[in-house]
């Protein structure tokens, strides 16, 4: 499965740039897009093996973006 624009969240789809995101690094930003993807495909599959496959990257990659971007998934 390709993820599209539907995939991303709306507060982050619509968001409009404010001061505070300005003083924002690219990769702070790009961690906070990259962490809402990854939750919420977690929260809608529920499985690493089938999160992985369907952002199309390796498992131990997944593992190691969870872990930098210190995720909590339940």
């Amino acid at each position: 499965e390709i993820i599209d624009g539907d995939d991303i969240p709306d507060h982050i789809k619509y968001r409009t740039i404010h001061s505070e995101t300005k003083q924002k690094r690219l990769q702070e930003i790009l961690d906070e897009f990259e962490s809402e993807i990854i939750k919420n495909k977690w929260n809608e599959l529920q499985d690493m093996n089938l999160v992985a496959k369907n952002l199309n990257i390796h498992r131990t990659t997944l593992m190691r973006k969870i872990n930098k971007l210190n995720l909590h998934l339940k």
